[in-house]
């Protein structure tokens, strides 16, 4: 490699720890728009097929400690994934508060069950409005 890719290399390395460090203080909402442009952006770069539709999606995997753990012997009971739904900025145009996932629902048109930090939400899958509890 040439002094000038090392070079390169280098700043490209403090430009992505500087991404980092940026939306790791975002709140959520702002953080979810962000990812929301970039998965959609990649999704629409796969292939995709008359058959299937998939996109890529954030999710939050959460697992509970089984009632069988002892204090010596950690036992988990199964992991379950739950995918991150958007905030419907129609219902909230001038944004949402909320910096907590304490929203759940389930998409009538896909069957996905979100999480989210807004009641009106939309399905990261399909892109049809949620409504959460």
């Amino acid at each position: 490699m040439s002094r000038k890719d090392l070079k390169r290399e280098r700043e490209a390395l403090r430009s992505q720890d500087y991404l980092i460090d940026r939306m790791s203080s975002w709140r959520v909402p702002d953080f979810l728009d962000v990812m929301r442009e970039i998965l959609d952006r990649r999704s629409a770069s796969r292939e995709q097929y008359d058959f299937e539709q998939t996109n890529y999606v954030l999710g939050i995997a959460s697992r509970m400690l089984s009632e069988d753990a002892s204090a010596d012997d950690k036992v988990w009971d199964a992991t379950s994934v739950t995918a991150i739904g958007y905030v419907d900025y129609d219902h909230y145009p001038g944004g949402v508060g909320m910096d907590l996932f304490c929203q759940e629902g389930t998409c009538s048109e896909c069957g996905l069950t979100i999480i989210s930090v807004a009641k009106n939400s939309i399905c990261p899958h399909c892109g049809d409005t949620v409504y959460c509890t």
